[in-house]
């Protein structure tokens, strides 16, 4: 059960932090001190950061060695998840993912989601009009699908 709110709140938070990134910018010094801090620990190299409030939560959105990740912290500064736009699967997602029922579907969107008790790659796939988000372990194996579009 766990596992599946895990996943649920995967796709809330990458779902609702791409529709909702323009609307809920925020300049830097409206965000916490301590969640600041927090985020520029863990993050050394990160360039053109960008805040966002969500909700409770704080986003930052910025590129770090070249690629675009999206770090949620909440208001105490403890680190929740980082989405990282990534160009490379590992190759254990790769094999699953070309040797399975959307291996002919085109690859939109590579993310590597990083959380506290696991990670997982996200992967959002078309064919013609048709869209699915599909979610794989660190072993390849696809957990999940969610239809974006019929």
């Amino acid at each position: 059960m766990k596992f599946v709110f895990l996943l649920y709140v995967l796709f809330f938070i990458d779902t609702f932090a791409s529709a909702q990134e323009k609307k809920n910018k925020l300049k830097k010094k409206a965000v916490p001190v301590v969640v600041v801090n927090a985020f520029d620990e863990k993050f050394l190299n990160a360039k053109k950061t960008t805040w966002h409030k969500e909700e409770q939560q704080f986003l930052a959105v910025c590129y770090s060695d070249g690629l675009k990740l999206h770090a949620l912290y909440n208001s105490l500064g403890a680190w929740q998840e980082t989405h990282l736009y990534i160009q490379q699967l590992p190759v254990e997602v790769i094999k699953t993912h070309y040797g399975g029922f959307y291996g002919d579907w085109s690859i939109r969107k590579k993310v590597k989601v990083e959380m506290a008790a696991t990670n997982y790659y996200l992967l959002e796939v078309h064919f013609n009009e048709m869209i699915r988000e599909l979610i794989y372990d660190e072993s390849g194996n696809l957990v999940k699908e969610k239809i974006i579009n019929q």
